[in-house]
């Protein structure tokens, strides 16, 4: 999808304006320049495939705002893997996480955040849930929202020192524990 606006409504049976299910054969799904935005009930974008199904998403430029939620990867209910790439993406405006990686069964997920900006949401900017989930962070601002990166069952996160995660109700918690952010993210360095 390239320049498209995408609205949600006030239907409470809506999972996500984009709601990408598959059951069968791997997924890619390429979002650029878009306006991904007012949904009621649901989110923005709903990756979340079952059985065997690995997917990935790359989202640059344009927004996903004013949502219940902004961005699911949910693996659960796949043994597959799924990848998220984001780059000059911004986020605002939800009721709850904005952004939430997950994977807490047999499946995997991981997302690379570059570049973009979240703010103002009621949960967390980025909510990364169980041991198989992971996130990287790359020149991010997180403010504005009730828990700027929130790691959850054993998930992790890895940056490299220049996001700028600030101004939020906790900054950073692991396990539901307000954590410094130089202990809960790992540090890398760039080679």
């Amino acid at each position: 999808m390239t320049g498209v606006t995408g609205r949600g409504g006030t239907s409470p049976s809506l999972g996500a304006i984009v709601t990408a299910t598959p059951a069968t054969n791997n997924l890619a799904l390429f979002i650029h320049n878009c306006d991904i935005a007012f949904s009621a009930f649901g989110g923005g974008v709903l990756l979340q495939p079952s059985g065997s199904v690995g997917a990935a998403v790359e989202f640059s430029g344009g927004e996903i705002h004013h949502a219940t939620f902004g961005l699911q990867i949910n693996a659960n209910s796949t043994t597959g893997g799924l990848a998220g790439a984001f780059d000059t993406t911004q986020f605002f405006a939800f009721n709850n996480s904005a952004v939430s990686v997950a994977a807490t069964a047999s499946g995997a997920a991981h997302i690379v955040f570059s570049r973009s900006t979240i703010v103002n949401t009621g949960g967390a900017a980025l909510k990364v849930n169980g041991a198989n989930a992971s996130a990287e962070i790359f020149e991010d601002v997180f403010t504005g929202d009730g828990t700027g990166i929130n790691l959850v069952g054993g998930a992790h996160a890895n940056g490299f020192g220049n996001s700028m995660i600030f101004g939020n109700g906790v900054n950073c918690a692991v396990g539901g524990v307000p954590t410094a952010c130089s202990a809960a993210i790992t540090a890398q360095s760039m080679n």
